[in-house]
């Protein structure tokens, strides 16, 4: 197989920028008992007395019949081409056959933002190049300091993928056989979905311990915007470390617009709308959010209630306004 890469930048390498691609059947005397060096395609009898003859088929149709073979260049999957030889004084004939793809860097790179989400307890990422490409060189680097902490496994990376666990810059080169490249820098952000999560019972009786006193909804803020460890602290999750830094959701992923509670007859008996004054950088104003079990001043029966958050993800501001649903018991 021949995997040529095509580069409209001419000084990547030499003949990276062509029109057409030649391959020549290298004549060498038999036997062949070692591989075909990297620029050698094809190689085939060496023809002392002019006597052999050549045909260059494609799908069963002749297409040339010299030695060199000149294909044009090429967008999409590979092609095979096939070539006969001749012995015209024997009548012996040989066949061989190669398959010619034409790499060029919209081929080789995926088309699409890739991010991790460090919030996860084992974040972990695969960057991968198209399965198009089989013999290349490959070589994988970082621009983070200690590289090694972040791409897993043992280097050097020169695999088809490779596995992260960080955000940041990482930059692929890739060979062919002739010595020309291409290079493509992938740019990971440090992104998460929003997540909400309720409590579905609470105990609105003002006792001693002033305990589960209100519906406190929690989504996943920084622990520090937050304020400590009180009831809006953050959802449980993540705690690790990376570079001697203990990180707990290190980034603002959800922005709450709203809290409504609805009674048995879809009746709304609650509304807190979190207005922009309510947010200083990204501490929520705790005794002026959440429903206390009251509707009117008055405590509200032992029931099942309904209620709805609306809310915006930070990382993905086009999916726009989300909810989230649920049901909550009031128990005295």
């Amino acid at each position: 197989q021949i995997d040529k890469i095509f580069n409209d930048n001419i000084a990547s390498g030499p003949n990276c920028n062509f029109p057409n691609y030649v391959i020549s059947p290298i004549a060498r005397d038999f036997p062949l008992s070692r591989a075909p060096l990297p620029n050698e395609d094809l190689i085939v009898p060496t023809d002392l007395n002019n006597i052999l003859q050549y045909k260059w088929t494609q799908n069963g149709e002749i297409i040339s019949e010299k030695g060199d073979l000149k294909i044009p260049f090429f967008k999409g999957d590979g092609k095979n081409f096939q070539l006969e030889i001749l012995d015209t004084e024997s009548g012996c004939t040989d066949k061989q056959s190669t398959k010619v793809t034409f790499i060029t860097k919209d081929d080789l790179i995926p088309k699409f933002n890739t991010y991790l989400c460090l919030d996860e307890a084992d974040p972990k990422l695969t960057l991968s190049v198209l399965p198009l490409a089989n013999a290349l060189i490959y070589d994988w680097k970082n621009n983070i300091t200690t590289p090694s902490s972040f791409i897993l496994g043992t280097a050097p990376w020169d695999q088809k993928k490779i596995q992260i666990n960080r955000d940041g810059k990482y930059d692929l080169n890739v060979k062919d056989a002739y010595g020309c490249e291409l290079n493509q820098t992938y740019a990971i952000d440090d992104k998460c979905k929003p997540k909400i999560i309720a409590p579905t019972v609470f105990t609105p009786d003002n006792d001693i311990n002033k305990t589960n006193e209100l519906f406190l909804p929690r989504w996943n803020w920084v622990k520090s915007d937050i304020g400590g460890e009180g009831l809006f602290s953050v959802i449980p999750g993540a705690t690790y470390n990376y570079t001697g830094e203990l990180r707990v959701f290190g980034k603002n992923r959800t922005k709450v617009k709203s809290l409504k509670i609805f009674n048995r007859w879809g009746e709304l008996i609650f509304q807190k709308d979190i207005q922009p004054s309510d947010v200083i950088t990204g501490d929520i104003k705790q005794d002026i959010y959440g429903w206390d079990g009251t509707y009117r001043g008055q405590k509200v029966p032992q029931d099942t209630y309904a209620w709805m958050i609306e809310y915006e993800s930070i990382d993905f501001p086009e999916l726009g306004t989300l909810a989230e649903r649920g049901a909550v018991v009031v128990v005295y």
